[in-house]
């Protein structure tokens, strides 16, 4: 598989059910806060996109309910099959309309159909769009401003790095548990983003008051990670092997 988005393939796929918020030590204040960020009170149509098994839109929901906000019109974009399986079984009762999608394009892929242009007034993003190649990253956000009503708004909780070196050492640690994994599109597209490109790409889009909303300490737990990624019998030769590797330095 050379491009996972020019493929009905995604790594999430082979993974089956991951708990990112638990992978990521995303607590339910921090995911408040990104909703809060989105004013969801004033909000008629989301767009939740790369939305994995829609963990997020769950969350949403969650959140409605605790501030006495209506639950708006929500859409969950994902490109993985399995993963949108998931979405659909749990997200039936908010009612979602779960698409099986290409962000890229925004496009249903069952019906090859595009979402509409100026559909929605917030499209959020969790811990994803580190999964599009680097010469894709500027056609996402392209492709998210296209989405936007005028006046809307993106929300995007990632990482980004100030420090170029900081950041090339956790793409080769994320390279080689992809691997090892046996999520080769992961290997060959995940694209981890500096500051200054990201801002550069979302004003290149045509986006205005570019900033951040809020700042966080991105704790990626590996013992999730291993459970998430392994089944136990290869968690334990992994571990053996790196053991092994260690006692030869």
């Amino acid at each position: 598989m050379k491009d996972s988005f020019h493929h009905f393939e995604s790594p999430y796929d082979l993974v089956g059910r991951y708990r990112q918020d638990d992978v990521n030590g995303f607590s339910q204040e921090l995911i408040y806060r990104m909703l809060e960020a989105a004013d969801l009170a004033r909000a008629y149509d989301v767009l939740d996109a790369m939305a994995g098994d829609g963990n997020l839109t769950l969350r949403m929901g969650e959140f409605c309910r605790d501030r006495k906000i209506r639950f708006p019109k929500t859409t969950v974009l994902e490109y993985s099959r399995v993963q949108s399986t998931f979405a659909r079984h749990h997200l039936a009762p908010l009612g979602a309309d779960v698409v099986w999608g290409d962000v890229l394009g925004m496009t249903d892929l069952a019906t090859k159909q595009p979402l509409r242009e100026a559909a929605f007034d917030r499209v959020l993003i969790k811990s994803a769009n580190h999964e599009i190649p680097r010469d894709k990253q500027p056609e996402l956000y392209q492709s998210v401003f296209r989405t936007l009503r005028p006046g809307g708004t993106f929300v995007n909780l990632g990482m980004l790095f100030d420090d170029v070196r900081e950041r090339n050492e956790l793409r080769e640690i994320a390279r080689v548990k992809d691997s090892l994994a046996g999520l080769q599109a992961a290997v060959v597209n995940r694209y981890f983003l500096t500051r200054d490109e990201f801002y550069t790409f979302l004003e290149d889009a045509g986006f205005v008051d570019v900033g951040p909303a809020h700042r966080l300490d991105y704790s990626i737990r590996s013992h999730v990670v291993a459970e998430q990624y392994f089944r136990p019998e290869v968690r334990e030769r992994e571990d053996l092997e790196f053991q092994g590797r260690r006692s030869g330095r």
